[in-house]
């Protein structure tokens, strides 16, 4: 009797160990192979979600996701105390508006022979699932709608189930709803929903009913590197009609991949009001920029070829390879803030597409523009310039006033406080 608690411990230490490297060994991996320069976290059940039910959004292209979770929302625990009990996922960003995600269940002694009578364990359980964004372009509360289905393929189909789940942005509030058939072990049967709000920056606050269980709980996410994304949810049963563990948590790993292919992004959005214009309240440490000459009211006032040229240039850059595409204009100053798809794998290659872009079709031929290239919605790198450095820069005419044809700053903070003075003429402001 002994002997055999001493070998169940020692199966749950291994396992605990293999979990725990996991985690190591995907955070070093990501930091190994991530490139210069979330995102969406993954539920439980093996899709991009709230707590455990799904909404519109899927992971990006290109992203790669990796999670882990100490439940299986399907289900309650069979062996407390022995072995593991929950789920991994690992998810992908296919194309655009399509993710693929691999899950695998487990619970109890994860290492004995399942046909042994003594093992105390049940299905460990691998399958795969998928969703898709269907293709509506832009609606209104920016809308939008995605079919999918979990456990897909393997010999049980335990967690089987079909949805469709519609997201919209109310203000502060990201609203979603859907319906669902599923297999006797599947988690949703019917109606769902999830409401979720941010509390501060990267804090969110979310609230679930699965048709089964209600759940309250948060995520917050980490940028630890240009590339990589940790996000951490933790949640907690407000009924009690299941067996479903009262308590959970998920980690996640998120990791932006480069490819050869272009990554198309979405369309700019319609103009946006101007955002809070007040003074910055860090001062750049990294670069020196030059002064933009204060505007006459003709020059700050938004025209309507002001608009028209920033969605024309932004439906520009769409096609040349990025998303997150915003335009618009501090004063003479005008800003291009966008998120490389197709230009990964160097950001002077990037800016440089950026920069051409403007050279050939700019009317603004006088005014310096700051280009911000993004990860994860972040600022990462500005470059300064106008049309006239360009000129000089690329052709050899005229002279460029400023001395040098480009200045580059890459202080974050100063950075985000330089976008938030802009008066967006087009911006891409979807979640």
């Amino acid at each position: 009797m002994i002997l055999i608690q001493q070998l169940s411990m020692k199966n749950t230490l291994s396992l605990c160990r293999a979990q725990r490297a996991f985690l190591i060994g995907s955070t070093l991996l990501c930091q190994l192979f991530a490139l210069p320069t979330a995102i969406a976290q993954l539920a439980p059940p093996g899709y991009t979600g709230a707590i455990n039910t799904p909404t519109a959004d899927v992971l990006g292209y290109g992203h790669l996701v990796g999670s882990m979770s100490n439940t299986i929302p399907e289900r309650g625990r069979v062996y407390p105390g022995i072995g593991w009990f929950g789920g991994s996922n690992l998810g992908f960003g296919l194309a655009p508006g399509l993710e693929a995600v691999g899950r695998l269940t487990y619970d109890g002694n994860a290492w004995c022979d399942q046909y042994d009578n003594t093992c105390k364990t049940t299905t460990r359980d691998l399958s795969f699932g998928g969703k898709y964004q269907l293709p509506f372009g832009e609606l209104p509360l920016k809308s939008r709608f995605a079919v999918g289905m979990t456990d897909y393929g393997g010999a049980a189909t335990l967690y089987r189930q079909y949805y469709g789940v519609g997201t919209a942005n109310l203000g502060p509030l990201e609203i979603s709803a859907g319906t669902a058939t599923a297999t006797q072990g599947g988690l949703m049967h019917g109606k769902f929903g999830s409401v979720s709000m941010p509390l501060v920056d990267n804090l969110r606050l979310i609230a679930e009913s699965d048709t089964r269980e209600k759940r309250l709980g948060f995520s917050y996410r980490l940028q630890v590197l240009p590339d990589l994304q940790v996000a951490f949810g933790s949640s907690r049963k407000l009924t009690n009609n299941t067996d479903q563990q009262r308590s959970q948590m998920t980690v996640s790993l998120t990791y932006a991949m480069d490819g050869a292919a272009i990554r198309n992004g979405q369309l700019a959005a319609t103009p946006k009001k101007a955002l809070d214009s007040s003074a910055p309240i860090y001062a750049s440490t990294v670069a020196s920029f030059p002064a933009v000459p204060a505007a006459t009211s003709v020059e700050v006032d938004d025209s309507a070829k002001a608009i028209e040229f920033a969605n024309s240039f932004a439906s520009q850059l769409e096609r040349a390879g990025f998303s997150e595409i915003s335009v618009g204009r501090e004063g003479r100053l005008w800003h291009v803030r966008a998120e490389p798809r197709a230009w990964r794998k160097n950001r002077l290659d990037a800016l440089g597409v950026v920069m051409a872009q403007w050279q050939s079709t700019s009317p603004y031929a006088d005014a310096p523009v700051a280009i911000t290239l993004t990860f994860l919605k972040n600022p990462v790198l500005q470059a300064r310039t106008s049309q006239v450095c360009l000129d000089y820069f690329v052709r050899g005419i005229g002279a460029c006033t400023e001395g040098k044809p480009f200045a580059f700053k890459a202080d974050p903070i100063a950075m985000q406080a330089d976008l938030d003075r802009v008066n967006w003429l087009s911006a891409n402001v979807a979640s």
